[in-house]
Formats: structure tokens, C-alpha cells, sequence
């Protein structure tokens, strides 16, 4: 199935509400990855609030009010972000994500900090 057929405003969502159009963040709201109303997913569980699906190797997680998107955020779908989200959705209980490489953040800061590693002077 796409995206855009797990529910009716995921559509709109993706091109007005994220930040930037198709921007899905992980939850630290730092580091965001392009997803397409079109892409390919498989639904994992959806309750009256929340909707997860497996996108390649992420999990969306979709938050409604009512029949409105209001949010979105995105997970590594490791065995244990699965599990979590799968039982998230069943019983509103929170879990600690993970991710595929335990070190990808200092990886990922440091080329953030590598970039910016000059001064401007006005």
C-alpha cells in the first residue's frame, strides 16, 4: 500500500504541515527524513489516535485528532522500535527507541560541527 491510503489527510499532511514538505523527524526533532505520500509501506497497528506503518527501513508513526493528521515522527524499525510501537499503539505505553547504529548521533554531529568549524567576524 502507499502512504497516502493509510488515512484520508496523510496527503495533505505531508505537504502542508511538516516543516518542510515530506519531512518526517525523528522524535529528538533533530534529524528528518523525505518521505512521499506515494512511497511504499506496510501498516503495522493503528488505534483511534495513532497510525504505524513500515516505510524501508523506518517506522512512521502518525498522530489524528479526530480525522486530522496532526503529526508525524519517524523510527529505525529495529526488532525492538517494532516491538515498542506495536505495543505503544495497543496500550498507550511508552518505550525507549533505538536505533540501527548506536553511534550514528556523534557520527552525525560531527560532520554537523565539521562544517561549521570556522568563525564569522563582522
Amino acid at each position: 500500500m502507499k502512504i497516502k491510503e493509510l488515512h484520508s489527510d496523510i496527503e495533505r499532511y505531508l505537504a502542508e504541515d511538516c516543516y518542510c514538505p515530506n519531512e518526517i523527524y525523528e522524535p529528538s526533532g533533530f534529524f528528518y527524513q523525505i518521505f512521499e505520500a506515494d512511497d511504499i509501506c506496510e501498516k503495522l497497528a493503528e488505534n483511534k489516535n495513532t497510525i504505524a506503518c513500515l516505510s524501508g527501513n523506518q517506522i512512521l508513526v502518525f498522530f489524528k485528532d479526530c480525522e486530522r493528521i496532526v503529526e508525524a515522527e519517524r523510527v529505525d524499525a529495529t526488532e525492538n522500535n517494532i516491538k515498542g510501537i506495536l505495543n505503544y499503539v495497543k496500550t498507550g505505553k511508552m518505550y525507549n527507541a533505538d536505533k540501527f547504529d548506536k553511534d550514528e548521533y556523534k557520527k552525525s554531529f560531527g560532520e554537523i560541527f565539521d562544517m561549521a568549524s570556522f568563525i564569522i567576524r563582522d
